[in-house]
Formats: structure tokens, sequence, C-alpha cells
């Protein structure tokens, strides 16, 4: 899916649908929790205002602006963070992980991981 901005007119066959589904299937890339996602970001407006109800019933005629973002890369990208490593050799790697240091990027720690 190319990022940037989207227009979706619902059709008929929309009328009374989830808007997520109604994104979802206009835009046909983009699964359904993916545009809830957007939806909730506040990256979908009706007549200028931020929808922010995936679950919004969809009536014919209505146009949405869904903004889709630059995709971010699932591989972690390495990071100098000094680490106290107690062994080491080709195969295996023993770090005495200090404690608040998150193992593995998530929601709200994408960064500072010990991945």
């Amino acid at each position: 899916m190319e990022p940037g901005q989207h227009f979706i007119t619902a059709t008929a066959d929309d009328a009374g649908g989830r808007l997520d589904r109604v994104i979802a299937n206009h835009l046909g890339a983009l699964s359904r929790a993916r545009v809830k996602a957007l939806i909730k970001d506040g990256q979908v407006r009706h007549a200028g205002v931020v929808v922010d109800a995936p679950n919004r019933s969809v009536t014919a005629g209505e146009t949405f602006e869904v903004d889709v973002p630059e995709a971010v890369s699932a591989i972690p990208k390495a990071e100098a963070i000094p680490l106290n490593v107690l062994f080491e050799d080709a195969d295996l790697i023993v770090v005495n992980k200090p404690a608040g240091l998150v193992v593995h990027p998530a929601a709200g720690n994408w960064t500072g991981t010990l991945v």
C-alpha cells in the first residue's frame, strides 16, 4: 500500500457496515486490524473531523480520508547500549541484564532494548 492520503467513498453495499471493515475492503492492501489502528491513531477523517470509532456505521455516499504513514521496518536496528557481557563465544553470549532494561521492542519501547 502506497503511503499518503487515500479517499474512500462508501457505496450502497457499504451502508450500515463498520468503518474499519469498509475501509479495509476498499483499500484491499491493509488488514482490518491495521485500519482499526489507523482509526484509533487519528489517521481517518470525515468532513475534516477525525473519526476515532472503528465500529462506527457508514452511510452510503460518505467520504473518508485515510492517511497511511510510511511503513516502519520490522527489523530492529543496532544501538550502542553498554552491557555487562559475562561470557561470549561463537555460539553463545551470556549477558547480565540490568533491571529495567526492556528485552524486545514493543508498544512504548521501540528503541533502547536488549534486542
